[in-house]
């Protein structure tokens, strides 16, 4: 049993030993973390809607709280309305003689007065007027350009609201807001 003993305490000292003598352990570094992921801010959320009341048509248009309508009227009541960012707008107007009298002819003034007209992407009559939805690009810079053209009528008055804007959300904010139109 002492020969145990002594074994023991010789090859713990050795190995003891061995440990001073050898180089140092290199310490591998670990793997970073991977870093975390940022998300881009998110937009905020839409402005709640709120009617924005059009006196000189007697009528009201559905926009995002805060919005104002500018009077542009001149031989008959037209108005300009946009939300507070001015992220759109949207022109308002009475028909008169100066426009379109028919769908036919709404159709065909759109590709006439679209710069660089493309196509329709909605084109439809409506009970009371139409929806003409189109592309085109711009006269400047020859970016896209995105427009809208909605007839309605109200009581007896016909009403058209359009807007050509430069992205198809603001487009389609357009068109969502002369759909909404209504008297007031």
């Amino acid at each position: 049993m002492k020969n145990v003993i002594i074994a023991a305490v010789v090859a713990s000292s050795f190995l003891a030993g061995c440990k001073k003598d050898a180089p140092a352990a290199v310490e591998v570094p670990k793997p970073a973390a991977p870093a975390a992921v940022v998300e881009a801010p998110k937009p905020p959320p839409p402005a709640a809607a709120s009617w924005v009341v059009l006196e000189k048509l007697g009528a009201k248009i559905e926009m995002p709280a805060g919005a104002k309508a500018e009077d542009t009227s001149a031989d008959a009541a037209n108005y300009s309305v946009a939300p507070e960012d001015y992220s759109f707008t949207v022109m308002v107007s009475t028909v008169t003689e100066a426009y379109p009298s028919t769908y036919e002819a709404a159709v065909d003034e759109v590709k006439k007065m679209t710069n660089g007209f493309k196509a329709f992407t909605k084109n439809e009559k409506t009970a009371d007027g139409w929806v003409l939805e189109f592309e085109g690009e711009s006269m400047m810079d020859k970016s896209p350009l995105y427009g809208v053209v909605v007839r309605k009528k109200l009581g007896e008055k016909s009403i058209e609201c359009s807007r050509n804007e430069s992205s198809k959300a603001a487009r389609d904010s357009v068109e969502k807001a002369c759909l909404s139109l209504a008297a007031k």
